[in-house]
């Protein structure tokens, strides 16, 4: 008697070979997205196109990646079967095993040049003259509240499947899921949508070229964004500066870094007492005559710039105490 071969998750994820999402899945799916996110998210959706005209067209639709929900905000712009790009790893948590398969999504590992994913992408152009692809080229959400660059490999896929693309700009979704907060704070999102390619524009671009349009196209700064609106994102309780230090974690003041504290609507240095709070707009005012950056994206890219100062120097390293783990071979995450 021949012993049943059991595969492993990951092979099973390897494997994964993607149909067109059917159509009565599409439209639960966008029923659910606007139930949950609509209403709460105040969503609206600027079209710059008519979207009806590319109906029956094979289409990749780029988009700004900076909340978990985007891939909601994605489909209520669309409203037709997608087939959504998402990083690897998620496809080894329990709680998205059978949406996943329901949603047709396709694998991608992140920083990595997946040939499984060109190869579902392609398939589904191959086997249906409507597919629709949406992706987010930056990789992963945004820490800092605005769009990160593209990764190496956008401009080249985009070229190389030579059909209309799509950009989408999400404005407000990191204010409703900052990076430093697993708690959403449900204020307005606004969504706008416009052609950036048709084939014949990405046969005559070079690479270089179609990646700089893409991150041109794409470019959000939600504090920016919401500095003149002044839209709210209510958290219940009131802490809106929570765990904030995650981000923000050198003092603009005194330079000391790890002694940030985000406790409450407060960031404070409890080294030297610097500080400010957070209220529900994302103003950031300082406490007394505190130095604080005009709003937490250019505090956070002027860590960036300290940093990059650091590692330029050849005796520069990191240490930290941390914990190994491996993925279960078999099974899925719970947790």
């Amino acid at each position: 008697m021949t012993k049943k071969i059991i595969k492993t998750t990951d092979q099973i994820v390897k494997e994964i070979r993607v149909k067109k999402m059917s159509r009565p899945i599409s439209a639960l799916m966008g029923f659910l997205v606007s139930f949950l996110y609509k209403k709460p998210c105040k969503v609206t959706v600027d079209y710059h196109v008519r979207i009806k005209d590319y109906k029956n067209k094979p289409v990749i639709v780029v988009s700004n990646h900076a909340s978990r929900f985007d891939y909601a905000f994605v489909r209520m712009a669309l409203k037709r079967p997608l087939n959504i790009i998402a990083a690897e790893n998620e496809f080894h948590r329990k709680k998205f095993k059978t949406v996943f398969k329901l949603g047709q999504v396709i694998p991608k590992r992140n920083f990595y040049p997946d040939t499984q994913t060109i190869k579902c992408v392609a398939r589904l152009f191959k086997n249906y003259r409507n597919a629709c692809v949406p992706l987010f080229p930056c990789g992963m959400s945004c820490a800092s509240g605005a769009q990160q660059p593209s990764m190496l490999g956008t401009g080249k896929m985009l070229k190389h499947f030579g059909v209309h693309v799509l950009a989408i700009r999400i404005h407000g979704a990191y204010l409703v899921c900052p990076k430093f907060d697993v708690k959403e704070r449900y204020g307005k999102v606004e969504v706008e949508i416009d052609e950036l390619f048709t084939p014949e524009q990405l046969a005559n671009l070079s690479v270089e070229e179609i990646d700089r349009k893409v991150d041109e196209a794409i470019f959000t700064d939600d504090y920016e964004w919401n500095a003149t609106r002044q839209n709210s994102y209510k958290r219940k309780d009131g802490k809106y500066a929570e765990n904030m230090e995650q981000i923000l974690y050198k003092c603009p003041r005194c330079g000391t870094e790890m002694q940030m504290e985000g406790r409450g609507d407060k960031i404070v240095c409890k080294h030297c007492g610097n500080g400010a709070t957070l209220d529900d707009k994302y103003n950031l005012k300082p406490i007394g005559d505190s130095v604080i950056p005009r709003n937490p994206r250019v505090w956070f890219d002027f860590e960036r710039r300290e940093m990059f100062k650091k590692v330029r120097n050849s005796d520069f390293y990191m240490q930290e105490r941390v914990k190994l783990g491996t993925m279960p071979a078999y099974g899925y995450l719970g947790d």
